[in-house]
C-alpha cells in the first residue's frame, strides 16, 4: 500500500463496524462478528497461566481471530477525579488538588521515564467471520462467558465493552495527546451506524505517511513494529507478559505505547502475529526505536520498523478488527 492509496480513503474506512447489540454485547460487520473484553493487568501474574495461550487457542471456532493488547493510555483523568472525593475540609482539598496537579504533569512528561504515569488496560478481542443467525449468537456468547470464566481463575476481571466504550477507545487512540490528561468520553447514537460515529471522531485526523512513520496531526508521530517470528515456544509466555503487564517496562520508552498478540484460526492453520505502535514527539523517534529494540533483544524477539506498511500494523492494533485483505 503506497502513499497514493492512502491519500484516496477515509481512516474510518479501514474500521469494520457497523452495529451494535446491547443485549448481547456483539459488534457486527457484514458478515463478521464479535466482541471487546477489557480488564485491568495482574502485576506478577504467573499461576494457572501456563497454557492459558493454548487453552484460548483450542477455544476459537474456524475462521476466527483473537487478539490481546496492552494499552498504555496516557489519558489517567478518571483515576485521578477519585482524589477529589476527599473529606470536604480546606486543607484536605488543597492537598487533594497538589496532587492532582502533580501526577497530571506526569503524564506528558517524557523526560522522566520510566516514570511516566499511564493507564494499563488490556483489551482482548474476538472476532469471527460468520453468516449472522440467532444460532450464532448463542455460540458466540458461549464463547465469551467460557473465556470470562477461563480469565476469572487467574484473577482476572473483564468486562463485555459497550458500544461508548469502543467509540471513546478509539477516539482516543486515534487522536492520542499526552498533553490531554482527562481524554474525551464519547456516547454512541443507537439511531446511525458506528462507522459513521467514527468518521465524526476521525475526520479532522490526518494521516501523512513517511517510510519511517506515520504523522497525526497533533503532531505525535507513530512508528510501528513487528516480531519478525513469534516462536512457539514463546506464545505461552507471551500471552502471561501482557497479562501480567509485564510489558510495562516499554514504558521507558518517550511516549505511550500498545503492543498487540493476536493468533488466528483460519481453516485450522493457526497463525500469530506480534505487533508494537509506539506514538512519540519527532525528535524522540530515535530514541524510542532504541529502547525498543533493546527491550525487545531481553525479550527474546526482534522488533522490526514495518516501514511503509505502518498504516495497517496500526489500524490492525485497534480493538476488534480484522482488517480488509485489500489492505493487510
Amino acid at each position: 500500500m503506497n502513499n497514493k492509496n492512502i491519500s484516496l480513503k477515509k481512516l474510518c474506512d479501514f474500521f469494520p463496524y457497523s452495529s451494535f447489540d446491547p443485549k448481547n454485547k456483539l459488534f457486527f460487520h457484514q458478515n463478521r462478528v464479535g466482541f471487546v473484553l477489557e480488564t485491568a493487568p495482574i502485576s506478577g501474574l504467573t499461576g494457572g497461566t501456563k497454557n492459558l495461550e493454548k487453552e484460548l487457542r483450542q477455544l476459537l471456532p474456524g475462521k476466527s481471530s483473537l487478539q490481546i493488547t496492552l494499552f498504555a493510555d496516557p489519558h489517567i483523568g478518571d483515576f485521578l477525579d477519585q482524589w477529589k472525593h476527599c473529606p470536604d475540609n480546606s486543607i484536605m482539598k488543597s492537598i487533594a488538588n497538589s496532587n492532582i496537579e502533580h501526577l497530571k504533569s506526569t503524564a506528558d512528561n517524557a523526560t522522566s521515564a520510566p516514570y511516566v504515569l499511564r493507564n494499563f488496560r488490556i483489551f482482548i478481542c474476538f472476532s469471527q467471520t460468520v453468516k449472522y443467525t440467532p444460532a450464532v449468537t448463542e455460540q458466540i456468547n458461549r464463547l465469551k462467558n467460557t473465556m470470562c470464566q477461563r480469565l476469572n481463575k487467574v484473577g482476572l476481571l473483564p468486562t463485555a465493552w459497550d458500544a461508548d466504550q469502543l467509540i471513546t477507545t478509539i477516539d482516543r487512540i486515534i487522536n492520542i495527546n499526552p498533553r490531554d490528561y482527562r481524554g474525551l468520553h464519547t456516547k454512541c447514537n443507537n439511531l446511525q451506524n458506528i462507522k459513521q460515529q467514527i468518521a465524526t471522531i476521525s475526520k479532522e485526523v490526518q494521516i501523512t505517511a513517511q517510510k519511517n512513520y506515520l504523522r497525526l496531526q497533533g503532531g505525535l508521530r507513530v512508528k510501528t513494529y513487528h516480531a519478525k517470528k513469534v516462536p512457539v515456544k514463546l506464545r505461552a509466555d507471551l500471552v502471561t507478559s501482557i497479562l501480567s503487564a509485564r510489558y510495562k517496562d516499554f514504558n521507558q520508552t518517550p511516549g505511550p505505547f500498545m503492543v498487540s498478540y493476536k493468533f488466528y484460526n483460519k481453516m485450522k492453520l493457526n497463525r500469530a502475529r506480534l505487533s508494537v505502535v509506539l506514538f512519540a514527539e519527532h525528535n524522540l523517534l530515535g530514541d524510542a526505536n532504541q529502547i525498543l529494540c533493546r527491550l525487545g533483544v531481553s525479550k527474546r524477539l526482534q522488533f522490526n520498523s514495518s516501514n511503509y506498511v505502518h498504516l495497517p500494523v496500526f489500524i490492525n492494533a485497534m480493538p476488534m478488527l480484522m482488517m480488509p485483505k485489500k489492505v493487510a
